[in-house]
């Protein structure tokens, strides 16, 4: 069976900092652990983050899947009302009417921690799970995740 595909983490973004004489807030720099790495995502995953990129007009292989109309970052509370809470609705549309419970709001990190909750849930091995989450040490993943199951 051939590797899952790998999405590259490289950099991060803070929106709350405005750097000195910036015209807009938010500086861009290294990831929280200040390693860059790589997690696993699906095919599935793979094939619609590029389908979206691929209808952006910026069209540098580094640029924001999500970019604003100037392709800058999206402020975060713009991302989960324009792109989180319609995806959300259009789940819920297609929900209605069976016998499933719909989607609460969601949120960047709620999707995260569902993600990882489901492969603890499925009996994926911790190690597998920590390095998905990009955890050094195995016992964050326990004790943050697996209060679920």
């Amino acid at each position: 069976m051939a590797d899952p595909p790998r999405l590259n983490i490289a950099r991060t973004w803070d929106p709350a900092s405005k750097p000195d004489g910036a015209d807009h807030r938010g500086i861009e720099g290294p990831v929280k652990t200040g390693e860059e790495g790589s997690v696993a995502i699906g095919e599935f995953l793979l094939k619609t983050l590029l389908d979206h990129k691929e209808q952006s007009p910026f069209d540098r292989e580094d640029d924001l899947v999500f970019p604003t109309s100037k392709g800058r970052h999206q402020n975060p509370s713009n991302f989960r009302r324009r792109v989180l809470a319609p995806a959300v609705e259009r789940a819920n549309e297609r929900l209605s009417g069976q016998d499933t419970p719909t989607i609460a709001a969601i949120t960047p990190h709620s999707l995260r921690h569902t993600y990882c909750s489901l492969l603890i849930a499925q009996g994926e091995d911790l190690a597998t799970v920590a390095d998905h989450m990009r955890h050094t040490d195995q016992s964050t993943t326990l004790k943050v995740y697996t209060h679920t199951s």
